[in-house]
Formats: structure tokens, sequence, C-alpha cells
């Protein structure tokens, strides 16, 4: 969250992991997120000053990388719970 153009201090002393540059602006790598896995920031909180034109580029941006990363998160989930499946089948025949 931006007050102004730049962000709100209360966001980065309150949340652990989240690192900011000297002038006190959002560290975000090309996806746009954080140094905090899974927080995505972009626009004025970033780059400080800018145009809407690229606070709405950093914007789409950001919303396909959260997507990859959503994406991602449930396909890590889904091959678990096969893998844990496949062995706890493995497991029945044994004692079968």
């Amino acid at each position: 969250m931006a007050l102004s153009t730049s962000p709100n201090p209360l966001i980065r002393s309150t949340t652990p992991g989240l690192e900011t540059n000297r002038k006190g602006r959002l560290i975000v790598d090309e996806n746009e997120m954080t140094t905090r896995d899974g927080v995505f920031a972009g626009g004025d909180a970033v780059t400080g000053a800018a145009t809407v034109i690229l606070a709405m580029g950093a914007g789409k941006k950001g919303a396909e990388a959260i997507d990859a990363y959503l994406k991602k998160i449930r396909y890590n989930k889904l091959r678990k719970l096969k893998i844990a499946e496949k062995v706890d089948t493995a497991c029945r025949s044994l004692v079968e």
C-alpha cells in the first residue's frame, strides 16, 4: 500500500522479510515479487513517483506473476497428493 508516492512505513516495520532500499521503496525481482515469498508489489511503492502507465504495466506484470505463482503452488500440492496416494497404495499392497 502506498500513500502519496512512497510505501506506507508501517508495512515495512510490521512485515518480517520485506526489504526496502535506502529510499524506503520495496525491493522486487523481475516478476514484481518482493523479498518475502508470495508478496508482490509494483507502482510507486517500488519505483517512487512515476507515471500511471508505468504503474499499470507493473500491475499487469505482477498479476501475471501472481497467477503463475499460485498455479505452481497448486501443481506442487497436487503432485504431493498423487505421490502420497501412490505410496499409500503400495503400502496397502504390501500388507495384503
